[in-house]
Formats: structure tokens, sequence, C-alpha cells
């Protein structure tokens, strides 16, 4: 399932699942999971950084093995959040309910192996911790905000998304539209944050459901290159019992000055019963310059929406 930043709740990053809690996030129903991030962008340099302390207090670079604990304090304090998150009580979500606000809100909080996006990881291979807020009009209008912590050969430890839309379906045809702003709040680097726009559409043939979209950015680099990319996306789930999903997804990043390259994944969701969602997936494309970070791997999510 996805979120409205069209990520998968519960494949991390991975493949986008139907209108239900996707890539993104549990909160965002059929979102049009993939619309994101420049994976490649800081990938190369992070594959090539022999990790060094920058003058300033705790601040870490991938590639250092000596100050970690300011990564490590980052990803607790985001821990320690979701932690509170995930205990919300049923009469606490039943208070938000009579809320006067229209709409609905939902929330998930996740921990996952490796944060990857389009086949390139963005936790330079290590855990991340992520969660987010989503609210739904009702009448096909969205909107979320998303973070997960990062690493990566900058200053960036934390990436905040806010995202918003339009979705709908007409019987078993859905569809959406929407824009993603990823933030990196801590980076020193000039235009590492940028805007996103993405389209969905999809058929639910019951015994599958099958999704193809597109995503645009202008700038997936910085002000200086200037790199439009295009990405070109399509997922498949399968249902084959009450609590288990078969899926898997595969994208086309075109970049305008830069080695174009695919990616694909495939893996299963497991719901243990109303506790959490446990994904299991693997992950690998065809990119040659980000190094090590973007080889095959086999990446493990637990996610739970509220």
């Amino acid at each position: 399932m996805h979120d409205f930043l069209g990520r998968d709740i519960f494949a991390f990053g991975l493949a986008d699942l139907p209108n239900s809690a996707e890539k993104a996030n549990p909160g965002h129903p059929g979102g049009a999971r993939e619309a994101r991030i420049r994976p490649s962008a800081y990938a190369a340099e992070l594959a090539a950084a022999p990790l060094v302390t920058k003058p300033g207090p705790g601040k870490v670079v991938p590639g250092h093995s000596g100050d970690t604990l300011y990564m490590y304090a980052n990803i607790l304090r985001l821990g320690l959040l979701v932690a509170g998150l995930a205990v919300l009580t049923p009469a606490q979500l039943q208070a938000q309910s009579a809320s006067p606000f229209p709409g609905s809100f939902t929330g998930n909080v996740a921990i996952v192996s490796d944060y990857i996006i389009r086949g390139v990881s963005l936790s330079n291979e290590n855990p991340a911790v992520q969660g987010g807020f989503d609210w739904d009009s009702g009448m096909g209008v969205y909107a979320g905000i998303w973070g997960s912590s990062v690493e990566f050969g900058n200053d960036a430890s934390a990436e905040i998304d806010f995202a918003a839309g339009f979705r709908g379906a007409i019987d078993n045809l859905h569809y959406e539209l929407g824009a993603t702003y990823y933030w990196y709040p801590e980076t020193v680097v000039a235009g590492q944050s940028f805007w996103d726009a993405h389209a969905d559409l999809g058929y639910d043939f019951g015994f599958s459901d099958l999704t193809l979209g597109i995503a645009y950015t202008t700038d997936d680099s910085s002000p200086l290159l200037n790199d439009k990319t295009i990405y070109y996306k399509a997922r498949i789930v399968l249902p084959v019992a009450e609590m288990m999903t078969i899926s898997a997804g595969a994208g086309r990043s075109q970049r305008e000055r830069r080695t174009n390259y695919s990616d694909w994944n495939a893996g299963a969701t497991f719901k243990v019963y109303d506790w959490f969602d446990l994904d299991a997936r693997y992950f690998d494309s065809d990119d040659v310059v980000c190094g090590t970070l973007c080889d095959a791997r086999f990446v493990v999510k637990i996610s739970r929406s509220f």
C-alpha cells in the first residue's frame, strides 16, 4: 500500500502497493508510490567518500568511522518519536475521529534495514527509522508529511517530505495526481531539496492490481547541474492469502545530464495479526555510477499504521 508520497508502507521504499498503505506510508491509500527522490544525486560521492568528520561538533559524513554518535543520536530521537506514535490507544484514535475538522487522519511508523529509493540506498546501507501523518478529505484531495533518517555524503541526517494531490477510482480503474517536496533540513549542499510531480494509473483485476506511473522533477541534482529527470514505473500486487501479499516493481530513470538506469524489486508482505506488517524484499539495479549503494540486496521492514 502506498502513502500520498508514493512510498511503500510495507515495503520501505520498495515496490508500491495498491490503495491501502503504500511506500510509503500506511496512511496513504492508493498513493502514487515511487514519485521521488533523486537517488543518485549524491550516490557517487557517497560511495567514493572516505568518511571524514567535518569541523563542527558531531557532524558525520559517510566514510568516516569515528564520530558516529551524531547519526545514531538522530536515529534514536526519531525512534523514540516512532515508539510514542505506535502506542496510541484506540481511545485516542476515536477521539481524533470525533474532531470537527473535515476528513480523516492516519499515521504510520516503520523501521527498515536499508532505506532504498529507485534502487539506491539513501541511508548508506544502514537501518532507518521512518514515520508520517496523512489527511484524506474523503473527496479525493489528500495531504501528508513523512520523514526518514538518511545518511548522505554531507551533513544531511533527515529527510522530510510534504505531499498533496488528488486520487480517485472509476469502478476498478484507479488514478492519482500529486506533488511532493523533499526537504533535507540539515544539508549544506545547495539545491539538494527538490520538488517532484507524479501521475499513476492502475487497474484492479481482482486477483491482482497493476499500476503504471511517471514522475518528473525539473532539477534532481543541484541548481548548477539542472538535471531534469523522468522516472517511469510499474508495479503489480498479488494477494495470495488473507495475511500475505506478493508484489514486484520496476522503474527506469531517464536523466538529462547523467547515465540512465533501471531498477527492480520483488518481495512479500505479511500482516502479523493487528500488531504490525513485515515486508521482506530483494532490490537490484543496473546503475554503475553509485558503487555499492545500488548493488543487489535483501531488505526487511517492520511497519505499523494507525
